[in-house]
């Protein structure tokens, strides 16, 4: 329907319930995406990989504006960090798009994050700026500053998944910095599933599909699988 009669999807979507409303426009999102409809079965662990469009990623930033969830802002942002970057998109999205595209979820970001009546400090805030950073190539001094303020988080499982974002979000020419920082998420993580908070800290990683896929990444990681690179 959203494809033949985008506006009046749209504003019928505007009457639901903001929970049921922001699942809706994240179901558009994929289907663009994708070009997969919901009821399509997806192998959640994989990445998006299709051949786009700028004027498609705009289409989906514009929906992002809309949405009022925190986790799905977020995946949104990562899901168009991948897309600019992969091998299929390398010469459908220029430089100066995905510059673009950055700069515009980093606003997002900044303006929509964090969310108030979801969580209040700003993992996803940070999290979210840091797919952006990676859409656009950021300089280091920016990477320097959000790193910065994702130490700054008051809670340590936050603190350490957010961390984990950022590290690998950083671009090649600061491999060793992702290094120190995925080796200092690795003993913060093994020191809070000690605690009788491990378990809490897990559910963490996935209040979505997309998420909940990574948590099972991370958890490899914790075990000594990922090698950092």
């Amino acid at each position: 329907m959203y494809r033949v009669q985008p506006t009046s999807s749209l504003k019928e979507i505007e009457t639901l319930d903001p929970n049921y409303r922001d699942y809706a426009i994240r179901q558009i999102i994929r289907f663009l995406l994708t070009a997969r409809v919901p009821s399509d079965p997806v192998d959640r662990n994989a990445e998006i990989s299709v051949e786009t469009n700028f004027e498609t990623l705009l289409q989906v930033h514009e929906l992002t504006t809309r949405l009022d969830t925190d986790w799905m802002i977020y995946a949104t942002a990562e899901d168009i960090a991948d897309i600019v970057h992969s091998a299929r998109n390398k010469q459908t999205i220029t430089v100066p798009q995905k510059e673009d595209l950055g700069r515009r979820f980093a606003k997002t970001a900044k303006t929509k994050l964090p969310m108030t009546r979801h969580i209040t400090h700003n993992g996803f805030r940070i999290a979210t700026l840091a797919q952006a950073f990676r859409m656009r190539q950021a300089k280091p001094q920016e990477w320097a500053e959000l790193i910065e303020d994702a130490e700054t988080l008051e809670n340590v499982a936050d603190r350490v998944y957010v961390l984990q974002i950022v590290a690998l979000c950083l671009p090649k020419v600061m491999s060793p910095q992702r290094i120190k920082m995925l080796d200092t998420v690795r003993e913060q993580i093994a020191t809070i599933l000690e605690t009788p908070r491990g378990a809490m800290f897990i559910q963490l990683f996935g209040p979505s599909a997309r998420v909940a896929a990574e948590r099972d990444t991370f958890i490899k990681f914790v075990k000594g699988i990922g090698s950092g690179s």
